[in-house]
């Protein structure tokens, strides 16, 4: 051929040269100009794909390809036109996927496809708190309390519900709350402690390193007048318990086997979730307490 490029009936022009010991036999005839077809290539450009973190901001990066079919060492550089980019990525900016649709190259050697990219645009990390929120739950049906879970630990703190602020007489109160755990069949109560502190907002607890020695006597007499609150185990599932309020002691009881379980478990939740359901409508200052009573029976 004259040229590389495609094109229809192109001259072909026929060239050999031959050598051997019996070349002189033979007349080579045959090697008149013909024609034939050079056809086009096909060449992909595809858009490579993005990410970027939302940022309430319209994505405005500039898009990438990759080109699949370019022959004999060729760079994009032969191919005209101005690369261009539409598609729903352009006008980006909530969290999701959308599609990069490149076009506007041209070629006479190059028949030329475009496949889509994909941009992702993946959801903010809210910033760390020093205080857990309390969790968005459920709504139970009317007249019950709403359920609230705690995160478990060594130590933890937990928040009141938004709005609510205790009035603690200075910054902080601090000290050792005794637990009393009342028992089934007659058995003897023991005793645990907790350390807290306590600010306007905020409720830190945590076991005590040494638990208080269990009273001599410990009745506890109280009425039926008592405030549901539910606790999630750490299967999600609302477990049912009751409290309230006798002289200065908080009374915790757990009427089901569930709640029994939960409250030998993880006490420091039942009473973190008994101070935020009791002491919504009048707080609870920790430090007044003369101590809690969980009731197993």
């Amino acid at each position: 051929f004259a040229n590389k490029d495609v094109g229809n009936g192109k001259t072909v022009t026929l060239t050999s040269s031959y050598t051997g010991t019996d070349v002189g036999n033979y007349s080579i005839t045959g090697q008149a100009s013909t024609t034939a077809h050079i056809t086009p290539a096909a060449l992909l450009v595809r858009a490579q794909d993005a990410s970027k973190t939302f940022d309430g901001q319209t994505y405005s990066s500039a898009h990438a390809v990759s080109y699949q079919g370019l022959v004999n060492n060729e760079a994009p550089s032969v191919l005209a036109g101005v690369l261009a980019f539409g598609g729903p990525a352009q006008a980006a900016v909530q969290a999701g996927t959308y599609g990069i649709t490149p076009s506007g190259l041209s070629s006479s050697n190059y028949s030329i496809g475009y496949q889509d990219g994909t941009l992702t645009i993946s959801a903010a990390q809210a910033a760390a708190s020093p205080v857990p929120p309390v969790p968005a739950v459920k709504a139970l049906p009317e007249g019950r309390p709403m359920p609230e879970r705690f995160a478990t630990g060594a130590r933890a703190s937990y928040q009141w519900p938004p709005g609510k602020t205790m009035e603690v007489p200075k910054a902080l109160e601090a000290g050792l709350l005794g637990i009393t755990y009342l028992h089934a069949n007659g058995a003897v109560p023991t005793a645990s402690a907790v350390a807290f502190e306590q600010e306007a907002d905020t409720i830190s607890v945590r076991t005590a390193a040494a638990p208080l020695q269990r009273p001599a006597q410990d009745k506890v007499v109280f009425s039926s007048k008592m405030t549901e609150f539910m606790v999630a185990n750490a299967d999600g599932q609302l477990i049912e318990f009751k409290g309230g309020m006798v002289n200065r002691r908080l009374v915790i009881v757990a009427p089901s086997n569930e709640s029994k379980q939960l409250a030998k478990a993880d006490t420091n939740v039942v009473l973190a979730a008994a101070l935020m359901a009791l002491g919504k409508t009048v707080p609870i200052l920790l430090a007044q307490l003369e101590g809690v009573v969980i009731d197993l029976r």
